[in-house]
């Protein structure tokens, strides 16, 4: 964190980035066979939409703290960070290999251990993504500490026209599609289209002085709202006319997540911490939590689930989205700080 002070309110943002990848996943669970008329599937629609910048502001966050170094501790940069994170990687990708040996009655085979263990469990694949941005940040961060704001403005807007030609694509209900997408499949979206643009992007927005929105927090919120809706809908519509459930929209590089993400990410910039002295302990306590959060509310789900203790259908899903998302946290939380207590193993699955 060279060059940069604690701030609160990006601990605010990565404790509510962490929340919202609870409730993607929540909202997730039997997407694709709720029938797309139903309220049910709007609930699931919006409430996935609402939540679809998680994994961009982590990614942006991260930018902000490893794109101030103009000289990088190597040595630091592999033991402290990257080296924990394989070993976080590995030991969860374990823990839920033998949950499932567990419940599920599979014998043990060591060649299906070593896939789980190096392919991952489906919500781990961040870990590997943000260990390489990790590895090229001391690249990276030679393009920030000598950039300028004409960079960030250059960088803003292909990266904004690459998400929102990306969007275009995902529109395959839209009249002569087919020489809609043979167009846009030339142009190197993919190249633009990486976490790596993310990483960038939180510093910028973090570094350089935007005095135009810093008093205009209802019209970011606006933008966010917008977005959100749009993506709502777009999905709907997407789904109802190819007959099936689509995702599309809620892709990391839609235009629609772009938006959350950068308007999130200035509501916080701008927003005042009240009661520093109070809660600023408690706030960073909880965002050092988040990454044991991460590993651990994939397992707690499947409890609720197995248990039967809350599941989906138990409320209509207006009620039980929100209601089983925090309570999923919150325990998630608890024993995140049991952990905590047992010494080595905490600095492991922690």
């Amino acid at each position: 964190m060279d060059r940069v002070s604690r701030n609160y309110n990006l601990d605010l943002l990565r404790i509510l980035a962490c929340f919202m990848v609870v409730l993607i996943h929540i909202s997730a669970i039997n997407f694709y066979d709720i029938n797309t008329n139903s309220i049910d599937f709007i609930t699931h629609n919006f409430f996935d939409s609402t939540a679809r910048a998680a994994v961009p502001l982590f990614v942006m966050i991260s930018g902000v703290f490893f794109l101030n170094k103009d000289v990088f501790d190597t040595k630091k940069l592999y033991l402290k960070k990257i080296f924990k994170l394989i070993i976080f990687y590995f030991c969860w990708n374990a823990i839920y290999y033998f949950r499932d040996w567990f419940f599920y009655k599979q014998s043990f085979d060591v060649i299906d251990f070593y896939n789980k263990l190096v392919t991952g469990h489906y919500h781990l694949w961040f870990i590997p993504m943000i260990i390489g941005l990790y590895i090229i940040s001391p690249f990276l961060s030679k393009i920030t500490i000598r950039g300028d704001k004409k960079l960030f403005k250059y960088l803003i807007l292909l990266f904004s026209f690459s998400c929102f030609v990306h969007t275009i694509d995902y529109c395959e209900f839209l009249p002569k599609y087919d020489l809609i997408h043979k167009a846009i499949a030339i142009l190197p979206l993919d190249i633009i289209c990486q976490y790596y643009s993310y990483f960038l992007l939180g510093y910028f927005l973090y570094n350089y002085d935007f005095s135009l929105l810093k008093n205009k927090k209802k019209l970011l919120f606006l933008i966010y709202g917008i977005s959100v809706i749009s993506c709502t809908i777009l999905t709907w519509y997407a789904s109802l006319v190819g007959g099936q459930n689509t995702a599309n929209f809620y892709n990391n590089f839609s235009f629609f997540t772009l938006l959350e993400a950068i308007s999130l990410f200035l509501l916080f910039k701008y927003s005042s911490f009240l009661s520093e002295k109070v809660y600023a302990e408690k706030v960073t306590f909880l965002a050092k939590s988040t990454l044991g959060i991460y590993g651990i509310h994939d397992f707690i789900i499947f409890l609720f689930n197995y248990y039967e203790i809350i599941t989906i259908n138990d409320l209509v899903a207006l009620l039980s989205i929100p209601i089983m998302s925090i309570m999923v946290f919150i325990v998630s939380l608890i024993i995140v700080l049991l952990l905590r207590k047992i010494g080595i193993l905490s600095k492991v699955v922690l």
